[in-house]
């Protein structure tokens, strides 16, 4: 993944030039003013000029430093934001967990309980029985009822056998009602488990919203200070404006946003712009956060006339043309190799994002990245703040 940095700055050769163009206007006196007096007016002049163009230089310094450092915290907080995102996933799963747990021991409870109490009133008419048989005159009577010796060696195992029986269906009871407890305590715990992991989610959204709002706003001083560099720099002469060009690295024709480019994108190696694919598009741009020119995926494939971008070899592309062939190049060179082929296949057949982003994490773009959650742990922020993200231009 790279990593944003601004280009080295360019030597500031336009105020140099000015100065020497004013320089040599002294040479020509205003006509109706004497020499003397001219060359006193073009001296303040001169010297006013240097102030200005003195003053200008050190606020673009401070801005271009002012812009490094929001980048560099933009791109520490992209991967805070993506841990974050994993996190809250991860916990969000075993809460689903939970909920399943406790969805499969009530369905038991309900079984479980049904047969104990069926077996409670078995042993109670059970018990009915043997009052009646078993206990006093009439067990007595019941054997003297026999008409031989065998029927009464019967009907006195057949009471033994009510008795067996009654302790075996206690025997079950005994053991319903464990299972019973046992299944209650478990529903007790998942409970319990379920209560600690929604503070995690709720600990875990805070640090991602923080991280967003945060990025918000780094992002929004990021465009602030480029707008001031902007204006400053169009009140110098067209040769501060080409400087402004090397320091600030703006490209021509740029601005196209993370939405703009995803279907551009998608459009030249003639996927379907589905939502799908331009969600995952612009979450693999929004995973970079870069600023190489026409290059939002920090792809390093030199082409004709590119320029280098940072010390990863990460390209500046000279044109919109130019970075999407890069990009559908790189991924088709490492389609076997580094398993860029299973991405293409997803976005030519319009898969599922999920589906998309894990072949992106799973090939060799950026392997281990964001503690392993590569774009996948982005997708449902990018989903969660799509005009944010989708109108997003590393390039204005």
């Amino acid at each position: 993944m790279a990593v944003s940095t601004l280009p080295r700055s360019a030597r500031r050769r336009a105020p140099r030039v000015l100065v020497a163009v004013l320089a040599l206007s002294a040479i020509v006196p205003a006509a109706g003013v004497s020499a003397g007096e001219n060359d006193d007016r073009l001296e303040q002049r001169q010297r006013r000029t240097k102030v200005e163009i003195g003053d200008v230089e050190q606020r673009l310094v401070e801005l271009r430093e002012t812009i490094a450092a929001e980048q560099r915290a933009s791109t520490t907080l992209q991967v805070q934001i993506a841990e974050a995102a994993r996190a809250l996933g991860e916990a969000q799963s075993a809460f689903d967990e939970t909920q399943q747990q406790l969805m499969s021991l009530r369905s038991e409870l309900v079984v479980i309980e049904a047969e104990h109490a069926e077996i409670q009133t078995r042993l109670a008419d059970r018990a009915l029985v043997a009052v009646e048989l078993a206990e006093g005159p009439a067990a007595l009577e019941f054997v003297l009822e026999s008409q031989s010796l065998t029927e009464a060696g019967d009907r006195l195992e057949f009471l033994n056998q009510m008795q067996v029986a009654d302790d075996a269906l206690a025997d079950e009871a005994a053991v319903a009602a464990e299972m019973l407890d046992r299944k209650r305590r478990l529903e007790q715990a998942e409970l319990a488990r379920q209560v600690e992991l929604v503070e995690v989610l709720d600990t875990e959204e805070e640090r991602l919203a923080a991280a967003l709002v945060d990025q918000q706003w780094r992002l929004d001083a990021i465009a602030d200070a480029k707008q001031e560099a902007q204006r400053l720099l169009s009140q110098l002469s067209a040769h501060a404006e080409e400087l402004a060009e090397r320091e600030f690295s703006v490209p021509a024709g740029g601005g196209a946003t993370f939405g703009t480019w995803a279907k551009s994108f998608l459009q030249y190696i003639d996927a379907p712009t589905c939502s799908d694919n331009v969600v995952i598009m612009v979450t693999w741009q929004v995973a970079e956060f870069t600023e190489a020119r026409w290059n939002p995926l920090a792809t390093t494939l030199d082409m004709p006339n590119a320029t280098v971008f940072n010390s990863h070899g990460v390209r500046n592309y000279v044109s919109l043309e130019q970075g999407l062939e890069a990009t559908h190049q790189t991924l088709l060179r490492g389609a076997e190799t580094y398993g860029y082929g299973a991405v293409l296949q997803g976005l030519k057949r319009c898969a599922d994002r999920m589906v998309t982003a894990n072949a992106i994490r799973a090939s060799s773009w950026c392997a281990g990245c964001a503690s392993g959650a590569y774009v996948t742990g982005l997708v449902p922020i990018v989903e969660r703040y799509w005009e944010r993200y989708a109108n997003e231009s590393a390039w204005d």
